[in-house]
C-alpha cells in the first residue's frame, strides 16, 4: 500500500514523479506495465494513473477513476476513461451517485456523486432497471444531482409527473445557474411538463393569498418564473 505523506510539497513532487512514471508505463505494453499501474491505483488518485490506465480499458479500474471524480485536478481523465469503458461503467456509475460520502456530505462527495450521475446519463438513457434507484435520486438533497435524475427520467418518457413535480419545486431555491439548467430540462421534455406546469402555477398563485409577506415575495419570483416557462413551454409544444 503506497505511502501517505503529510507534506504538501513532498506530496505534489511524489505526485509528479508517479504521475511521469505511470505515461511512461502506458507506453510499455505487457502484464508487468500493468500490475505496477494497479498497484498505483491502490493510492490517491493521480491524473497520470488514471490515463494511463485509460488505455488499458481495464473495468477493475472502475473505482479508482470514480474517485478520481471527486477533485477538480483529475476530473477531466477520469471522466475520459469511464467514457472509453463505455456502457458497462453504468452500473457502478449509478451506484456512485446514490451514495452520499456522508452526513453533512462533502463537497468531494457531491462533486464525485455529480459527476458520476451526469456519465450515467451521457452513456446511454435510463434503463428500466434503474427505475427505483433514480426515483430515490431525483428526491436527492443535492439539488444538481435532482435535477440530473429528473432529466434521466423524463426521457426514460414512464409517468412524468414526479420528475416535472420535483423540477418546479426546486425552481427558486438554488443559484440562477441551477434555474437555467431546469427550465432548459423543463423546455427539453415540454410535452411531457406543459399540463403539470400549468397545475402548479394555479397552486402558486393560490397560495399568494395566505401565505407570509416572506413566503410571499418568495413565491412572487417563483410565480413569475413559472408564468414565463409555461409561456414558453406552451409555443414549443405547439409549433
Amino acid at each position: 500500500m503506497p505511502r501517505a505523506i503529510d507534506d504538501p510539497i513532498q506530496r505534489t513532487g511524489e505526485d509528479a514523479v508517479i504521475n511521469a512514471a505511470a505515461r511512461a508505463l502506458a507506453r510499455t505494453p505487457g502484464p508487468a506495465g500493468l500490475a505496477v499501474l494497479l498497484r498505483l491505483a491502490n493510492g490517491p488518485p493521480r491524473g497520470g494513473v488514471v490515463a494511463a490506465l485509460a488505455g488499458r480499458r481495464r473495468l477493475d479500474a472502475l473505482p479508482y477513476y470514480i474517485k478520481a471524480l471527486e477533485e477538480d485536478i483529475t476530473r477531466k481523465e477520469a471522466e475520459a476513461a469511464i467514457r472509453m469503458l463505455g456502457p458497462a461503467a453504468r452500473p457502478a456509475l449509478l451506484h456512485a451517485a446514490a451514495a452520499p460520502s456522508g452526513a453533512p456530505e462533502s463537497e468531494s462527495g457531491k462533486r464525485r456523486r455529480r459527476s458520476a450521475l451526469g456519465l450515467y446519463a451521457d452513456l446511454g438513457p435510463g434503463a428500466d432497471r434503474d427505475q427505483a434507484e433514480l426515483l430515490r435520486l431525483i428526491r436527492d438533497d443535492d439539488p444538481e444531482v435532482s435535477v440530473t435524475a429528473c432529466d434521466i427520467w423524463l426521457g426514460m418518457g414512464a409517468r412524468p409527473d414526479t420528475a416535472v413535480s420535483r423540477l418546479v419545486e426546486l425552481l427558486g431555491q438554488g443559484s440562477w445557474v441551477l434555474d437555467a439548467r431546469i427550465e432548459d430540462c423543463l423546455l427539453k421534455h415540454a410535452a411531457l411538463a406543459e399540463a403539470i406546469v400549468g397545475d402548479a402555477l394555479k397552486a402558486y398563485a393560490g397560495a399568494l393569498d395566505i401565505a407570509s409577506p416572506q413566503v410571499q415575495r418568495k413565491t412572487d419570483a417563483l410565480l413569475r418564473l413559472l408564468h414565463r416557462l409555461g409561456g414558453r413551454l406552451g409555443r414549443m409544444a405547439g409549433s
